[in-house]
C-alpha cells in the first residue's frame, strides 16, 4: 500500500482535482462530484470526475461524469437528489440525480444544466443538456 495516498477517505486518480462539486446520497450510495482535469495534473480541461461509495470509507472512482467539450469547460456546481421528481427529469418513480454547473462556454455566454436519471453510475452517455 502506498504510504503518500490517503486510505480512508476520496483521492482521486493522480491528475489535477479541486473542488468537491457534489456529495450526495441517494439512499444507497454516497456520490462525490468534483472538478477534475482528466488528462493532466495541471489545471485545465475542466470536467467532472466522480467517485461512490456504500459507505463513506471506500471509494470506487468510475468515469468522468462530466467531460469538458470543444466548446465548453465545466466549473463548479453542485449536485442534488430530486426525491420527488420535482423538475421532471426521472422516470415516472424515480428519483433523478441533478447536477447544475458553471459553463464556461466558449465563446457564448455561461449557461447551466445538466441532469441523469441512471441512479449514480454516472458517465457521460447518460448525461443530457437540456435545450440543445
Amino acid at each position: 500500500m502506498s504510504t503518500d495516498r490517503p486510505v480512508v477517505h476520496s483521492a482521486p486518480t493522480p491528475n489535477w482535482a479541486n473542488d468537491p462539486n457534489g456529495l450526495v446520497f441517494d439512499g444507497e450510495r454516497h456520490h462525490l462530484f468534483f472538478q477534475d482535469n482528466p488528462y493532466s495534473d495541471q489545471w485545465g480541461n475542466m470536467s467532472w470526475g466522480h467517485a461512490s461509495s456504500p459507505d463513506p470509507l471506500a471509494w470506487t472512482e468510475h468515469e468522468v461524469a462530466l467531460l469538458r467539450t470543444d466548446t465548453e469547460d465545466a466549473f463548479s456546481g453542485s449536485v442534488v437528489l430530486d426525491a420527488g421528481n420535482t423538475s421532471g427529469l426521472g422516470a415516472v418513480g424515480e428519483s433523478p440525480l441533478v447536477a447544475l454547473y458553471t459553463s464556461a462556454a466558449l465563446p457564448s455566454a455561461p449557461n447551466a444544466g445538466e441532469h441523469a436519471a441512471d441512479q449514480g453510475l454516472l458517465s457521460r452517455p447518460s448525461w443530457s443538456r437540456p435545450g440543445r
